[in-house]
Order: structure tokens, then sequence, then C-alpha cells
């Protein structure tokens, strides 16, 4: 008998270890898994209408200023962006008498990125400032869409990886076929967000790069007595 069903991978911690070995040819899938990473990255929106103030206090800053903890500064812009992880698989499956075996059909990862750019209100638009804020902060727009640009061969990787070691799960006892699957769908998980921790701490680093002292010193000088 052959059986497929289809879930958005559930917030499991379960994990079940399989160790690779010979399976009869009935427990084997009819062909390679199914593999898609996909990337979403509309254009940014701009807000436009907070003040100085307001940015400082309302806004998590995940950067470090280069002038140091103790010095006074102003933050005339931000870019906050939201980063997103979905899976959906399908997994597939044989019995044969009072035996199981379970394998992964088919797996769609969507990373999506969602970006605001804010400048603050005191900035006309069109002078020095705003023009010299509004750059700056699409340098770390940039750096977002680079990043998830650079992940996803690796999250193809990592995910190709796993399969490889554990292509098929079984043969089992067909009560077990439900904590199989969800094992599977957790193992799956962990290594996403694998992938994942590892491109959050890689963005936070290229982010800091971009809020460099030179990179802030040349913004000031810019506009240095120009309104």
């Amino acid at each position: 008998m052959i059986f497929r069903f289809l879930t958005v991978l559930p917030f499991l911690f379960l994990f079940y270890p399989h160790a690779a070995h010979a399976v009869p040819d009935w427990c084997r899938p009819d062909g390679p898994p199914r593999v898609h990473v996909g990337l979403q990255a509309p254009n940014p929106v701009g807000d436009y209408n907070k003040s100085v103030k307001e940015l400082e206090e309302n806004q998590n800053i995940d950067t470090v200023s280069p002038y140091g903890a103790q010095a006074k500064t102003h933050v005339g812009g931000l870019t906050e962006g939201n980063i997103e992880v979905r899976q959906k698989l399908q997994v597939g499956g044989k019995r044969k008498g009072a035996e199981s075996c379970v394998w992964l059909d088919d797996l769609k990862v969507v990373v999506r990125l969602e970006q605001t750019v804010y400048v603050a209100k005191e900035y006309r638009p069109g002078s020095c400032m705003y023009n010299s804020i509004w750059e700056h902060e699409h340098k770390h727009v940039r750096v977002d869409r680079e990043i998830l640009n650079d992940y996803r061969p690796q999250y193809e990787a990592a995910i190709y990886r796993f399969l490889w070691v554990n292509p098929v799960v079984g043969p089992f006892d067909v009560s077990g076929e439900k904590e199989r699957q969800e094992s599977l769908l957790a193992q799956l998980k962990q290594v996403i967000d694998g992938v994942t921790s590892q491109m959050e701490l890689e963005r936070k680093a290229r982010q800091q790069a971009v809020d460099n002292l030179e990179e802030y010193q040349r913004v000031s000088d810019i506009c240095r007595g120009r309104s």
C-alpha cells in the first residue's frame, strides 16, 4: 500500500535516530525526493513619519554604534528586516504486511524577507541628510538581500546531506508509523533551523560591518554645513 500526506512542518522536537542500512526492494521510493528552496523579497516599505526621538525609543537596533556605548548619538534612520522561513512537506511511504517504510517525497522551503526603511521626519526629502541617510539605509537593505541569495544553496546542500544519510526510515512495525513520520519531520526542521541560525549570525555580522566608523564619518562629512 502506498500512502502520502501533506503537511506544513509542525513545531515538534522529537528526534528518532535512524542508522543507514540496507532496505528491501519494496521499501524503496520510486524516485529521488524533490527539494526546492524559493526566495521572496518584495520591495522595501518606506516610513518617513517618525521623529528621531521615536526611532531611538521605539525601534530595536541590533547593530552597535561604532562611537562606543558612552557616546551620545542620534538615530536619523533605521532599516528593519524580518526573515520568515516556511516549510511544506509531502512524505511518502509503503506498507507490506505488518511493516511500513517512510521517506521524504517533496519539500518546499520559502525564505521571505520583508523590510521597512525609516528616515526621521526631521530630514526633508531631497535634503543632503535625507539623501545620505537613505543611501546608508539601503546598504542595509542590500546586505539582507545578498545574504538570502548566498544561503539559498546552503539550505539545499544541508537538506540533501541529511537525505543522503537518511533516504528511508524503516522497515518498522506499522504501529509506529505516525511516530516515525513525526520524527522525520522534526529532524528536517532541525536541519532547516540550523541553517537559519547560521544565516542570522552571519547576517548580524555583515550588518554590523555596514555601521562602521568610516561610514558614519562619511555621511557626516558629506552634509557638514549643509541642511
